[in-house]
């Protein structure tokens, strides 16, 4: 790890070692989606077994009364499909962004998680009282990153509450997701009074 981090200014796909990162990223992505089927396949097997045996059903009384109202459902029965590819797994594989330094990449996957867990963590701010000062730290760091690339990840229209989001992949620009809101709640303004005063980035 140490050998990695002090070479931040290099771009990552100019790394030897990143490689070695980025294959056991998909290893675990693989891993993952097998699992997940895996885990479907019991209801999968349901469901095929269940449109097999209607299938079944329906061309034996199709061979013996050939009717024109069964040839149109016959139609359908053909087009259906048995089991959907999106029946088989809902996992979604990981996203590798090679184009950035390896400090700006750790960035990206800081803002990525941010907003990924921003639901979960919304709900756990009441629960904070023990650790102010150590939850005030991070959200002022994640806010030191947000107003670092919202200007360039947001193109925002003249009266209008919404944005184009250019970077969707690890960035956000709904209002909701400013970190001014946690920064309130959390009142790290008080706890943290040697930082700079947060404010809504917009």
């Amino acid at each position: 790890k140490k050998k990695i981090f002090n070479i931040n200014s290099r771009n990552i796909h100019r790394i030897p070692e990143s490689s070695k990162v980025l294959d056991v990223g998909t290893k675990i992505n693989n891993l993952l989606i097998l699992k997940d089927i895996l885990d479907n396949s019991a209801s999968i097997q349901k469901v095929f077994d269940s449109k097999a045996k209607s299938s079944q059903e329906f061309l034996k009384k199709f061979r013996t009364n050939q009717q024109s109202d069964k040839n149109t459902q016959l139609s359908r029965l053909i087009e259906e499909r048995l089991v959907y590819i999106r029946e088989v797994s809902k996992h979604k594989p990981g996203f590798h962004y090679f184009d950035c330094r390896l400090d700006e990449c750790m960035e990206m996957k800081n803002l990525h998680d941010y907003f990924k867990n921003f639901n979960g963590m919304k709900g756990k701010i009441a629960e904070a009282n023990k650790n102010w000062e150590l939850h005030c730290e991070h959200v002022d760091y994640i806010y030191s990153l947000y107003e670092m690339y919202i200007e360039g990840c947001c193109t925002c229209y003249f009266a209008s509450d919404k944005c184009g989001e250019n970077r969707s992949h690890y960035f956000k620009c709904e209002e909701k997701y400013d970190q001014y809101n946690f920064c309130s709640a959390l009142k790290c303004n008080e706890i943290l009074p040697g930082k700079k005063n947060h404010k809504k980035s917009r």
